[in-house]
């Protein structure tokens, strides 16, 4: 433990300066997306799949805990497993289900959702677990295939796609609305007031969107992986900027844009990463690399 405590001093002390040129806006480019300043070093490794693979990472609102999925390829079995960043613990809170596990924290951190299915061959659905006594239970109220879904800061919703559609759906209780004009959509994360929703388009270019609850103002954010499904794209927690996974040149980085100059800058250059989360006060960033949990530190 104290290793792991002056590993994250120095990784700290080494990237504070820094942080404040990036934060600040002031290593963004205005054409290609300038390389990254900082290397493997500089991030903080939190778990060790071994064979497998760590990804679908999502922080706790008080920022002390990562929910993230793990393959084994031994067993061909996921989990839903929980990360403990003060002591290092690992908890495996679903083993009993299969499906993509991407996960979202409750507002107080009590809960989790994510998306997965009863058994390998049935449907995917959204299911909401209470972390203190275990229980599962199904929220999506669709039929069809639920996916990727993410809790409102506010608490009462919940948004998730469905067949390339996006759908919001009360917390307590009620069936869930589509969202019109969001079409291909996948992928959808609230923004830092609730009132706009990100997601990329499963189409040629797998562009980054915005788009209002009630499905006005739909905005084009940033290029997207034309060789990949998903670009995985988080909001700051001002709204001022987006994090997401870029392809280029066959190599996937963890990139920040920020929405008012459009300038964006690499985090990554490292290569295979991937699925990168925002803490909600902005201190930390989680992402998966070479199969493995990574996490940086702006404070």
């Amino acid at each position: 433990m104290q290793k792991v405590k002056k590993k994250i001093g120095i990784a700290i002390s080494i990237i504070s300066l820094l942080s404040v040129l990036i934060v600040g806006g002031l290593i963004f480019t205005n054409r290609a997306p300038q390389s990254s300043q900082y290397g493997l070093e500089d991030f903080l490794q939190i778990t060790n799949s071994g064979s497998g693979w760590d990804f679908h990472s999502s922080i706790s609102n008080d920022g002390n805990k990562v929910c993230f999925a793990r393959y084994n390829p031994t067993t061909s079995k996921m989990s839903l497993n929980i990360y403990s960043i003060p002591d290092g613990n690992l908890t495996t809170v679903v083993s009993t289900m299969t499906g993509d596990f991407s996960s979202t924290w409750s507002p107080d951190d009590t809960q989790i959702a994510f998306d997965a299915r009863a058994t390998a061959d049935s449907t995917s659905y959204i299911y909401i677990l209470t972390i203190a006594t275990g229980e599962i239970v199904r929220f999506s109220s669709l039929s069809g295939n639920a996916f990727r879904p993410d809790w409102s800061h506010d608490g009462q919703n919940i948004v998730y796609a469905s067949y390339l559609q996006l759908y919001i759906q009360p917390v307590s209780g009620g069936d869930a609305k589509l969202v019109p004009n969001a079409d291909e959509a996948v992928n959808p994360t609230w923004n830092h007031d609730d009132t706009q929703i990100l997601f990329s388009k499963e189409n040629a270019a797998k562009d980054i969107y915005s788009i209002n609850v009630d499905g006005s103002n739909l905005k084009f954010l940033a290029k997207g992986n034309s060789n990949d499904k998903e670009s995985w794209a988080r909001w700051s927690n001002d709204g001022t900027q987006i994090i997401y996974h870029l392809f280029d040149d066959g190599i996937s980085s963890i990139a920040i844009k920020n929405l008012t100059s459009e300038k964006v800058s690499l985090l990554t250059d490292i290569g295979d990463c991937r699925f990168p989360d925002w803490s909600a006060d902005g201190s930390l960033i989680v992402f998966s690399y070479d199969t493995n949990l990574w996490i940086f530190s702006f404070s």
